[in-house]
C-alpha cells in the first residue's frame, strides 16, 4: 500500500562491539558491490550480444530489453531458493548500462560499459554510506551509528530493504552485549499516523529499541497494522538534503 513515511534513529555501540559491527556492514557492502557490478556486466554483454544487436532494438524496446532482463535476473528461482541479485542489484545495473535521453518527440536509449568505479568497495576509512534517498552514517568518536531515511512514498521500507539497510540492521542484531550507556531508537512517522486527530495522535513514535524491547514495539495506524516512517531526517547528511 502506498504511504509517505521517513524514519531516523541513532545508536550508541558498545564500544567492545564497535571494529566488528562497522567490519560487518562493510563486508556485506563490498559483496553487494561486487554482485552489482557482475550483473551490469552480465546486462552489458546481453545487450551487445548477436542475439540483441541483429534485432535493432531503439528508444523503448532496447530499454524494456534491459529492463526485463535484469528484472529475471532478480526473480527467486522457486519458493525454496533465494534470488541471487536483489531489486536494489537490477536497478543499479540497469543504470550503469543503459543510458536514456528525451527530446521533444523521442527517446534515446543508449548502452555503455559498465565502470568498476560506480561500484566502490568500502575500506576502513569510510564512515558515510549514502543511498538515493537514506543515508548511514558511522561516528568514530562517539561510537555512534546515525539512520536516516528521507521522507517519501514507501521509502522506510526501501531503504531497509537496500544493501545499506540491510547490512545495517543485519550488524545490529548481532550485538548480544549491550553495555550501559550504549543503546538508542529508530523513530519515525508516516502519513495515516499523522492523520490521527484524537488527544496525543498523529506524534513520532518508536519502531525500534537497542538493545531490543522485551516486546515489540507497535503503533496501529488507521491504515491497518504497524505505521512505519513521514516527517524529515534532522540531521546533517546527504549533501545538505533535509533529512
Amino acid at each position: 500500500m502506498s504511504c509517505n513515511d521517513w524514519e531516523k534513529g541513532e545508536i550508541v555501540i558498545p564500544s567492545a562491539e564497535w571494529a566488528a559491527f562497522k567490519a560487518r556492514i562493510r563486508e556485506a557492502l563490498n559483496k553487494a558491490s561486487e554482485r552489482q557490478f557482475e550483473l551490469a556486466t552480465k546486462l552489458h554483454a546481453h545487450l551487445t550480444s548477436p542475439a540483441v544487436k541483429d534485432r535493432k532494438l531503439k528508444g523503448y524496446e532496447l530499454y524494456n530489453a534491459a529492463e526485463d532482463y535484469v528484472r529475471k535476473a532478480a526473480e527467486r528461482p522457486s519458493s525454496f531458493s533465494p534470488a541471487r541479485y536483489t531489486n536494489e542489484d537490477a536497478t543499479l545495473a540497469l543504470r550503469a548500462v543503459v543510458d536514456r535521453s528525451y527530446s521533444q518527440k523521442t527517446v534515446t536509449v543508449k548502452v555503455k560499459a559498465p565502470r568498476k568505479n560506480a561500484f566502490p568497495k568500502y575500506g576502513n576509512n569510510v564512515v558515510t554510506f549514502q543511498g538515493d534517498e537514506h543515508v548511514l552514517h558511522l561516528d568514530n568518536e562517539t561510537r555512534t551509528a546515525k539512520w536516516g531515511v528521507h521522507e517519501n512514498n514507501r521509502a522506510c521500507e526501501t531503504a531497509r530493504e537496500s544493501a545499506i539497510g540491510r547490512a545495517f540492521f543485519s550488524s545490529l542484531d548481532k550485538i548480544k552485549n549491550w553495555t550501559r550507556g550504549s543503546g538508542g531508537k529508530i523513530i519515525g512517522n508516516d502519513e495515516y499516523n499523522q492523520d490521527h486527530t484524537h488527544e496525543g495522535g498523529g506524534a513520532n513514535y518508536v519502531k525500534d529499541s537497542y538493545p531490543p524491547a522485551k516486546e515489540p514495539v507497535r503503533r496501529t495506524t488507521y491504515a491497518g497494522g504497524f505505521g512505519y516512517g513521514g516527517g524529515g531526517y534532522g540531521g546533517g547528511y546527504g549533501g545538505g538534503r533535509r533529512w
